[in-house]
């Protein structure tokens, strides 16, 4: 199979499965959200800041590594696995050791309980781990795409039956344990590799000398973005965490659906066309247009319509959230762009210039955050706004300095998507000041006003025709039923030739 086809198939089965993973994932929110209060989501976020380390320790930028390896061979593999799962070891024993000093910090019953419950799921994650590399580096996105689908149903499944026979807090504590589990047995089915007793350090010497760095790179990433949850468990209680963690959480999934997608499959892709740099600018410009219209379409709905969104979404109970999603999703629209930058750095082994969001990106949030930690919740959330957009400056100096896209190309490139968001804004702005007076339920508006932007965008696309659109057709990235279909929605005008 050519490298284009295996692109293909991988940008279909990669946003395939991130479109299932997206709707399980709401139905789990739906579902969970009326079955167990904030303040239990609450108590597993702040878990999670502590096993979500863990879990940053363990990888140590094992993925891209495999990914990239020329020359990988099977002892390579194994030495990879065993060296990881001896960190999860001790991870483990370190985490469950000074368990009871967190729960006694936070002042949170049944914390530690939880903490070890969710940390069983980390050596099992060190298998995960390994596999995934290893699929993605063959680019087996259809396995990929049903093993993650396949893991969240079961999880789902599980944490609702266990609801209903012990703590709600110990249901869900188990929900990241029967995902691993999940995952473990579908890709036994899947995977050629299985690890055997064996350990080389020194083939491994100089792949590790790079994962140093994306390692530094990923946990001043992490400490960065929990830098706020760290002391909001803390100042503000389990039930006002709860609405923060889960607000954020959920309105990011847009933005992980669309960048993630492309972003899992561009990755292995850049890599192995590393040398076209031009090559790499044009695709990276094709793909923040795209997520730009995408994301705007998702989210401003979100920014006009919160409290109609929360009630369908969550429920009553969580109503209070409604305050924070409105940047939160401005927010996820930044981040989203931001997040299409780190793929073509890894691919490129920049090291330098992934130290700039260690340096820049990292050190800036962290600061912010912790200004904004001194006035209240929602100021720690215009602290994350502004430092998205202080980032979003940073990456167009990365990808100056990598693919050599020029700053003009890239302002030209943000004004188009800037103007096409600002005209579906100001249309859903008017339909909601309308509907205002005509329609009393909340959650009635917001769905008419998500209708109106998806409706908007199409009419937008229609008119405008961007020509990017018809470019990335013409790479063969689509089937050509799929053209016929755009020609016919009059996505793109008909081919001539």
């Amino acid at each position: 199979m050519s490298l284009k086809k295996k692109v293909v198939d991988g940008i279909r089965w990669n946003f395939a499965g991130k479109l299932g993973s997206q709707i399980v994932s709401i139905i789990a929110v739906i579902v969970l959200s009326r079955l167990l209060a904030p303040e239990i989501f609450g108590t597993i976020a702040i878990a999670a800041i502590f096993t979500g380390l863990a879990n940053i320790l363990i990888s140590f930028g094992i993925k891209p590594i495999i990914v990239q390896t020329e020359n990988l061979t099977d002892e390579k593999t194994d030495t990879f696995f065993y060296l990881y799962l001896s960190i999860a070891i001790i991870s483990i024993i370190i985490l469950n050791s000074f368990g009871f000093l967190i729960a006694e910090y936070y002042a949170v019953k049944g914390l530690q309980t939880v903490l070890f419950i969710m940390s069983l799921s980390i050596p099992l994650n060190t298998y995960n781990t390994v596999q995934i590399a290893l699929l993605s580096r063959d680019m087996k996105f259809k396995d990929l795409s049903i093993r993650k689908f396949i893991s969240q149903i079961l999880a789902l499944v599980g944490v609702v039956i266990l609801s209903y026979f012990t703590k709600p807090y110990i249901a869900l504590a188990f929900q990241s344990v029967i995902l691993s589990l999940g995952s473990i047995l579908f890709l036994q089915f899947v995977a050629k590799w299985n690890p055997r007793l064996r350990f080389n350090f020194n083939l491994v010497r100089h792949e590790i000398s790079f994962g140093k760095v994306l390692f530094l790179n990923n946990l001043a990433a992490y400490l960065s973005t929990q830098v706020d949850n760290l002391f909001i468990g803390k100042t503000y209680g389990e039930f006002e965490f709860g609405l923060y963690q889960r607000g954020y959480i959920f309105i990011m999934l847009p933005t992980k659906f669309i960048a993630d997608g492309l972003g899992n499959v561009l990755n292995p892709f850049y890599a192995k066309i590393k040398e076209e740099k031009k090559r790499i600018g044009k695709y990276y410009m094709y793909s923040y247009r795209i997520s730009s219209i995408l994301l705007g379409m998702l989210l401003l709905p979100v920014i006009i319509e919160p409290e109609g969104f929360v009630l369908l979404i969550f429920g009553e109970q969580w109503i209070e959230m409604s305050e924070y999603l409105r940047i939160f999703a401005i927010c996820g629209y930044l981040q989203g762009l931001n997040s299409l930058v780190s793929p073509i750095l890894h691919a490129l082994a920049e090291k330098k210039l992934l130290m700039w969001d260690i340096v820049f990106k990292r050190l800036f949030l962290v600061i912010a955050v912790l200004v904004g930690l001194q006035y209240g919740i929602i100021y720690v959330i215009y602290a994350r706004l502004i430092s998205d957009l202080f980032n979003l400056i940073v990456s167009g100096h990365q990808m100056f300095k990598s693919i050599q896209v020029t700053y003009s190309d890239q302002i030209m490139m943000t004004l188009r998507s800037t103007i096409a968001s600002t005209i579906v804004f100001l249309v859903l702005f008017i339909a909601a000041y309308f509907l205002k007076n005509v329609v009393d339920s909340d959650v009635i508006r917001f769905t008419c006003v998500s209708l109106i932007s998806v409706l908007t965008t199409y009419l937008y696309i229609v008119l405008v025709k961007p020509t990017f659109i018809r470019e990335i057709l013409s790479q063969g990235f689509v089937s050509n039923q799929m053209v016929g279909y755009a020609e016919r929605l009059k996505l793109i005008t008909p081919n001539k030739n």
